[in-house]
């Protein structure tokens, strides 16, 4: 009969800023140890003319035994505003990117093929009423975050394709239409004193129809 373990000696997650994945503090520390330096968080910023786009970092690479890697990705129809390339020290910042739509890879690696990996869809809302949201508050508001896939403790197979068993103990992988932009992620988290970008190069996704439809789009956002 297996032993029970108690919830208290379970290691506690981390929540990451700006809605990335979760990591426990053993894994944090080992990407600390590693000299691994990722900016995962997403922020909601205002131009001088009050236009409200999203901005992000690609940043991360790997250490001898673990690597972290967060990449972006733009929607076909809603290309960057601007990509600027960033150089940086090694495992760090590799580009910043500005829009008003984009999907975030993101991809902790441990061992050589295991992995735990979170991809979301960030866009900016139509803006609400100002006077119903008052100061910081109504940026925040404004950023629309979807997980579009989230799993932990998978497994890169052969084929170059992972496999993952979910909560409910049913075997998993990743959607084809994200597959491309999760596997230039997980090369970044194999990245050695990685310097460059790993999604700079990475086609617009296009989003099957069902996700695309349940969405809100707004392709330029407005001023409070």
């Amino acid at each position: 009969m297996p032993q029970l373990t108690s919830n208290r000696l379970k290691p506690k997650l981390k929540l990451q800023p700006g809605f990335s994945m979760s990591l426990a503090s053993y894994e944090l520390d080992a990407l600390h140890a590693a000299a691994v330096f990722t900016r995962s968080h997403i922020k909601l910023v205002r131009q001088t003319t009050g236009r409200l786009i999203l901005s992000g970092e690609e940043s991360g690479g790997a250490g001898k035994n673990v690597g972290h890697y967060v990449g972006y990705a733009p929607i076909a129809g809603w290309p960057f505003l601007v990509d600027q390339p960033i150089r940086h020290v090694p495992n760090a910042q590799h580009r910043r990117i500005f829009g008003c739509v984009m999907i975030r890879f993101e991809v902790f690696r441990y061992d050589v093929t295991h992995m735990h990996t979170q991809i979301s869809l960030h866009t900016v809302l139509p803006t609400r009423p100002a006077h119903k949201l008052n100061g910081k508050q109504r940026a925040e508001h404004n950023h629309s975050r979807r997980i579009l896939f989230l799993e932990r403790f998978g497994v890169m197979g052969e084929d170059g394709v992972p496999a993952f068993i979910s909560s409910a103990g049913e075997t998993t992988t990743i959607p084809g239409f994200l597959l491309e932009g999760f596997k230039h992620a997980f090369t970044g988290s194999r990245c050695v004193a990685c310097y460059h970008s790993h999604l700079k190069a990475i086609s617009p996704i296009v989003l099957p129809p069902e996700v695309l439809n349940a969405l809100a789009f707004t392709a330029e956002s407005e001023i409070l």
